[in-house]
């Protein structure tokens, strides 16, 4: 690492951090999510939502969440059965990390991503 270099460059640019591996992947399609701006800004859920289905993500919902608090991108999964497809989703889109919706979340998807602050808009 270099001097100045943040943990969150060396995530965003494919660096493995102490030598753990990725977790199981899934097939993209295999799964369908939910997409909500969690960071404020506009387009912010279409522009994830977009480059998930690019990468041949099943995306069926896109929204807001209810406030604009999230500073760091999550991937929400209920079912354990899911934890590696948002671990998947994480992987494909180089941001954010997975946690278990553990009751505090509510989707109808299999996977939820918060966009939050941590996400650059592309122009």
């Amino acid at each position: 690492v270099e001097a100045g270099e943040s943990v969150w460059v060396r995530v965003g640019s494919g660096c493995e951090l102490g030598g753990e591996q990725a977790g199981p992947q899934v097939e993209p399609g295999s799964c369908d999510i939910a997409v909500r701006n969690g960071a404020g800004g506009t387009g912010g859920a279409g522009q994830i939502a977009d480059a998930l289905k690019d990468r041949g993500f099943d995306v069926t919902e896109t929204g807001n969440t209810d406030t604009y608090v999230y500073d760091e991108t999550l991937v929400v999964y209920n079912d354990d059965a899911f934890e590696a497809a948002a671990e998947t989703v994480v992987a494909s889109l180089g941001l954010g990390r997975t946690v278990p919706g553990a009751g505090f979340y509510t989707f109808d998807t299999d996977v939820l991503v918060v966009l939050g602050k941590d996400w650059k808009p592309t122009s």
